[in-house]
């Protein structure tokens, strides 16, 4: 209700100062508890096999690309929080092909050894001109994002990319993951 009249410049604001300090308190207290509860359904959540995610995804998508996903390793070697991180990652790349390469063809290949994560988008869309830097690109949020995940989990993130010669997302993640 303080709010609501401070919105609408009604009344004495000094008096709605104790009602906006007992909101804040609560507002605060709400946020915590959302913290919790959101973090409580990351770690009882299971992520699927990467293939079988992005298979899944992608019937709702109805791509016009020919995708093709090819999977090597034992990728329950990598933590759940990197498979998980990986899954959105590759998901984000295959958004941007599907949205903005105009390919007939996507490939995603992953790999997993002992001691690294290896995963591959490539499609053979019209390109772009790369940056040096993924965070000087042009355009939405969705590269830095990827990039920012990937870097959070200790891995490196490369995109090449050239105008008429389709792109490609490389990622690198280590399996030992700074958490």
């Amino acid at each position: 209700m303080a709010l609501h009249r401070i919105e609408l410049g009604e009344g004495d604001l000094s008096r709605a100062a104790p009602h906006l300090a007992v909101a804040r308190k609560a507002l605060g207290e709400a946020a915590r508890e959302n913290q919790i509860l959101i973090g409580a359904l990351h770690r009882s959540s299971h992520t699927p096999p990467v293939r079988e995610a992005l298979q899944h995804w992608l019937a709702d998508m109805e791509p016009q690309a020919l995708v093709t996903i090819k999977v090597t390793g034992d990728e329950t070697l990598a933590p759940e929080l990197c498979r998980r991180e990986l899954f959105l990652v590759l998901r984000e790349a295959l958004r941007n092909c599907l949205t903005h390469a105009g390919a007939e063809r996507i490939e995603v290949t992953v790999r997993t050894t002992r001691r690294w994560l290896y995963a591959r988008v490539q499609d053979d869309g019209v390109g772009f001109v790369a940056e040096r830097d993924v965070g000087e690109t042009s355009g939405g949020h969705g590269l830095q994002g990827m990039e920012g995940r990937i870097e959070d989990l200790g891995g490196r993130l490369r995109i090449g990319s050239n105008p008429g010669e389709g792109t490609y997302v490389e990622i690198h993640l280590p399996l030992s993951v700074r958490i």
